[in-house]
């Protein structure tokens, strides 16, 4: 694999990720929503 094949995989891993970490934030958001509307303190 080369240095430019290797780098535009480490990109679209990076890509990768940071979309599941978005998509990870905003369910943490909807069950922290959830959640205050439960207990308030929350």
């Amino acid at each position: 694999m080369s240095e430019a094949q290797l780098l535009q995989k480490i990109a679209s891993d990076l890509d990768f990720l940071k979309t599941k970490i978005i998509s990870i934030e905003e369910t943490i958001e909807d069950i922290d929503n959830d959640l205050h509307h439960v207990k308030p303190e929350y």
